[in-house]
């Protein structure tokens, strides 16, 4: 039978038609007929994709906030996009249900090609996850990392010797102080982990292409990855655990967990939840870290009032002839309300970590389908706006009750992550902050750089791309304060 031009139109429009009522009868089922949150129009085909966008997310989602709501959706190619911009909806979704939100989304590239999700931070929530969480938990509470004081402040105290002898290496020198593979290994993370980043990750089933068609590095650049990958994971655990056979394994984390299961019988499977926690812990915490750091010394070259105030706390407790401790830190009001203020001033993940819910699920109204890609727009939530001082402004005192009615929120809430996915080195990696930022402001003067009239110099500073966003290293002096305190930093530094 021949079916004639016009019939077959109507053949297909008809098949469209049905198709169409079909699918829409089973979605209106679904979701119960709740409307997805609301969000920029979408168009056919495509969807959101061109909106996506590319160079900090987090300022695009306020901003749709303001129009949306701080629900904001987008979808591209069926994958949806869902940012949290108040911290109301992320204690919502992610601490109260905590069972259908705490999973992460799968990266095609980066988690499952390449193999970040076997580590801590991007493992599924499930057996793997668990297990490493359970070490982390163990080696990093806050009663645990007490062991690591005078380690952290050992290393420190070589940080600033180093800025002693070569102030502008003041962002190399943190770096340095892990192995130049994990930087590389971080770049990638921040780069890999965007949402978008690869197409493969919008559409799935291109990894499934062969490797000889043109254009196609899919698995050019996964295998390149995960070479970087293994290799950052296994030779630090490696050698550890060599140092730990033969009783010479100096404090750590590898070393606190091997020696915990030392006697145990989960062989191999203890030793990969071991050096995969590792890498997270170490990774993810140098460079949270590094970020913060940097960008401290670029906010104190801009506000000399501010590093002024904390320079006389020091002064006044801790004196002129030594560092400051950790068991200083109670009394150092204002230095506390500086790194508060740090954190919420930039925060180095401002969309945190991406999270995923396991099951369709309602929140206000609005239908949230199962797998929905949801960032939790942290810089959206630091944006204070109970002190009734500026957001835009560096002002330590907005978290202090002794000069605003109401303080802001504190960053503690939000900076190292939420529910069940809380980060297990907060702890430790808040006391880092605290040692390195009280130690500069001990020993040095930072300031920005002057012409040859005497006039500052301009900081015309680039914020990295990707997930994470510091300064870049930029053009600043920072010098000693006096040869006393040089002699405090050279001599803990010796120490042991």
């Amino acid at each position: 039978m021949i079916i004639a031009g016009s019939d077959a139109l109507i053949l297909i429009g008809a098949t469209s038609l049905v198709c169409y009522h079909f699918l829409n009868r089973r979605w209106k089922i679904r979701s119960g007929g709740f409307p997805l949150p609301p969000g920029p129009q979408r168009r056919l085909l495509v969807r959101n994709l061109f909106d996506l966008p590319v160079f900090e997310p987090w300022k695009r989602f306020a901003f749709w906030s303001e129009e949306y709501g701080d629900l904001v959706y987008l979808r591209t190619f069926g994958t949806g996009i869902l940012a949290l911009n108040s911290i109301e909806a992320v204690n919502e979704l992610f601490e109260k249900r905590s069972q259908v939100y705490s999973d992460r989304p799968t990266f095609v590239m980066a988690g499952e090609l390449i193999g970040f999700d076997q580590t801590l931070a991007f493992a599924h929530y499930g057996t793997s996850w668990r297990q490493q969480r359970k070490l982390a938990h163990s080696a990093l509470n806050s009663e645990a990392v007490k062991k690591y004081h005078q380690l952290q402040e050992h290393v420190v105290a070589l940080y600033l010797e180093s800025l002693v002898s070569d102030p502008t290496g003041y962002a190399s020198a943190i770096h340095l102080q892990y192995l130049d593979d994990m930087v590389k290994m971080m770049d990638l993370v921040t780069e890999y982990f965007r949402p978008g980043a690869f197409l493969v990750d919008l559409i799935p089933q291109l990894k499934h292409l062969p490797t000889w068609l043109p254009f196609n590095n899919i698995h050019q650049i996964a295998a390149a990855g995960r070479e970087l990958l293994l290799r950052v994971v296994d030779r630090p655990f490696l050698h550890v655990k060599r140092q730990f056979e033969e009783g010479t394994a100096p404090p750590s984390y590898v070393a606190h967990c091997l020696e915990q299961h030392s006697t145990g019988d989960a062989g191999d499977d203890m030793d990969y939840y071991i050096r995969w926690s590792a890498n997270t812990m170490y990774g993810a915490g140098a460079e949270t870290t590094y970020g913060t750091i940097i960008t401290f010394i670029y906010i104190m070259a801009l506000y000399p009032d501010v590093q002024a105030k904390g320079i006389e706390e020091i002064h006044r407790v801790v004196g002129l002839d030594r560092l400051p401790t950790l068991g200083d830190r109670d009394q150092l009001p204002y230095v506390n309300a500086i790194i508060k203020e740090l954190y919420r001033y930039n925060p180095v993940v401002p969309l945190s970590l991406p999270r995923t819910n396991t099951e369709d699920d309602v929140y206000r109204g609005c239908f949230i389908p199962k797998n929905t890609l949801i960032l939790p727009n942290v810089w959206a939530i630091s944006r204070d706006q109970d002190s009734g001082i500026p957001p835009e402004d560096f002002v330590p005192e907005r978290f202090m009750p002794s000069h605003v009615k109401q303080t802001a929120t504190d960053p503690l809430t939000y900076t190292f992550g939420f529910g069940r996915r809380l980060c297990p080195g907060r702890f430790l990696g808040d006391n880092s902050v605290f040692l390195f930022i009280s130690g500069l402001l001990a020993a040095f003067d930072i300031t920005q750089k002057r012409d040859e009239n005497g006039g500052s110099v301009p900081m015309d500073v680039q914020f990295v791309p990707g997930m994470v966003s510091y300064p870049q290293p930029f053009p600043v002096d920072i010098v000693p304060r006096s040869h006393h305190i040089v002699a405090a930093v050279k001599s803990r530094a010796a120490a042991q």
